[in-house]
């Protein structure tokens, strides 16, 4: 009879060991996503959610792992057939589509649109794993609008292949509506803000950065 009864409780008991091992493993995951920690890693972290996010005119841009200045801005541009675009639906957008926003694209006539070209130095200044910066570069926006054309030379730099402390040119084309009296760049990256000592960044909470970059451009 007590035979009986213990074969009855045993798979109870498994399950419930096993429920507490589950539970634990997640107090540990959890506690191990901590604010507290060390190393190079952890202090670039703390140190690109703490740092500056907008830039006047002629500033250097501090962006995490890189440094861009912008070396110059080129109004009412005429393309040529050197300036590829990056997509089909490129040279088509004033404002791509944003379903978190609510922003839905919007075409704009030729005659209505400015092209504008802006050239700028970019140094790799730390960990170029802390951001997947070479892709978020390609796709910086003017006025809210994606780049037409892109290229940074030398090309290592869209090749996930930059080296730190060297410096590269980058140019952009962008297509937005003429007669623009402020010309805003907006970066934005998303980093994981706490890491795991035994799984690092999976499944760490992550944080969406923007930086803003104030143009200066003459007057035409």
């Amino acid at each position: 009879m007590v035979r009986i009864r213990a074969l009855i409780f045993l798979p109870i008991i498994s399950a419930i060991i096993a429920i507490l091992g589950v539970v634990t493993f997640l107090l540990f995951l959890n506690g191990t996503f901590q604010d507290k920690g060390s190393g190079s890693t952890y202090a670039a972290i703390q140190s690109q959610l703490s740092e500056k996010k907008e830039f006047s005119p002629g500033e250097s841009a501090k962006i995490g792992p890189i440094t861009l200045n912008v070396t110059q801005v080129t109004r009412n541009y005429q393309i040529t057939a050197s300036d590829k675009p990056l997509g089909s639906s490129a040279p088509m957008a004033l404002v791509p589509a944003d379903t978190k926003s609510g922003v839905t694209a919007v075409s704009i006539l030729e005659n209505d649109v400015e092209y504008i070209v802006i050239e700028g130095i970019v140094r790799l200044n730390g960990s170029k794993a802390m951001t997947n910066f070479d892709d978020e570069l390609s796709s910086m926006r003017l006025n809210g609008v994606s780049p037409y054309a892109y290229t940074a030379d030398p090309d290592e730099l869209n090749r996930t292949q930059a080296k730190e402390g060297k410096e590269y040119q980058v140019r952009y084309v962008y297509r937005i509506a003429k007669d623009a009296t402020t010309l805003t760049l907006v970066y934005g990256t998303s980093i994981y803000t706490k890491l795991n000592p035994i799984f690092g960044s999976e499944g760490a909470p992550s944080e969406y950065l923007t930086y803003t970059i104030h143009l200066a451009f003459a007057k035409y």
